[in-house]
Order: structure tokens, then C-alpha cells, then sequence
């Protein structure tokens, strides 16, 4: 299934979103089915690698929100609206687009992590109880991550 979700990344990034049934626009009404506070951000590049802590403000400013119109359509509501596809894979659900895709662990998963799960149990689902979310923003022969917690449950 994760190679089946790569290839999907691959084929978004190859071709753009234009293949997808989506509508450029979302419908007037929709609901946020994701939204997450980053409290650390990583910058990589060919000769750079930069990690910081952000501050609440600066976590308040990068904050992540994916919605959903009424006919089931993705939306990253915090970065230009841009369409966006919903995979599922093992414990985590990633929302994919053009430009980048947010990854997350799935509800049962996260609600398991949060009651504090046997360390045990935790490794072997690959569980980390630092972060509940990354957001991945391609650029050029780099990129940028930020990981923090989800605020949407």
C-alpha cells in the first residue's frame, strides 16, 4: 500500500493536478477536516539543513487546515486552496497536492497515542508522541517540514 501511495505522489508531482475529477474551486460550504499548530519546522536543501522551534506566534502564522466540499473534494484551505487527495496507508492518512501533502496518523491511531499506549505497542506501529502531523512543502531540490500537533479533534 505505501508503494501504491508513492506512485500516487510521483504521478501528482509528474502531472499536475489537472487528471484529478476535482473542481479548481470548492464548493461555498465545506468542513475542516484537518487542522494542525507546528511547533518545529526543518528547511532542506542540497547544502542546507536548518531546524528551529517555532514560537506561538510563528506556530499560530504556519498553522495547517485541510477542508472538505459537499461533493468530497480536498482542499489545502492554508495554502492557496489547492486540490488535494485523501490516501490511506497502514496507520496514516495523507492528504497529497501538487505542491506538497500533510501527513497524519488516523483518528483510532492518534486517539491511541494520545491515551498513552504501551511504549511497546507505540514502536511497533511506528508511533513518535512528539509530533501528530507533518506538512511537506516541495521546492526546488528541497524542501520544507513542519511538524506539530493536530487541534481538529
Amino acid at each position: 500500500m505505501a508503494v501504491l501511495a508513492r506512485v500516487l505522489l510521483l504521478i501528482i508531482f509528474a502531472f499536475g493536478s489537472s487528471w484529478l475529477s476535482v473542481e479548481s474551486e470548492p464548493s461555498p460550504q465545506y468542513t475542516v477536516v484537518f487542522e494542525g499548530y507546528p511547533t518545529k519546522k526543518v528547511e532542506t536543501g542540497p547544502d542546507v539543513l536548518m531546524e528551529r522551534s517555532l514560537s506561538p506566534e510563528e506556530s499560530d502564522e504556519f498553522a495547517v487546515r485541510i477542508v472538505v466540499d459537499q461533493e468530497g473534494n480536498y482542499f489545502w484551505a492554508s495554502r492557496e486552496m489547492k486540490p488535494m487527495v485523501k490516501v490511506l496507508s497502514g496507520s496514516y492518512v495523507t492528504y497529497a497536492a501538487t505542491s506538497g501533502y500533510v501527513r497524519t496518523y488516523m483518528d483510532d491511531v492518534l486517539d491511541m497515542a494520545r491515551a498513552g499506549i504501551d511504549s511497546t505497542v507505540a514502536s511497533i506501529m511506528g508511533l513518535d508522541h512528539s509530533y501528530e502531523y507533518v506538512e511537506h512543502l516541495y521546492i526546488f531540490f528541497g524542501g520544507i517540514n513542519y511538524y506539530g500537533e493536530r487541534r481538529d479533534r
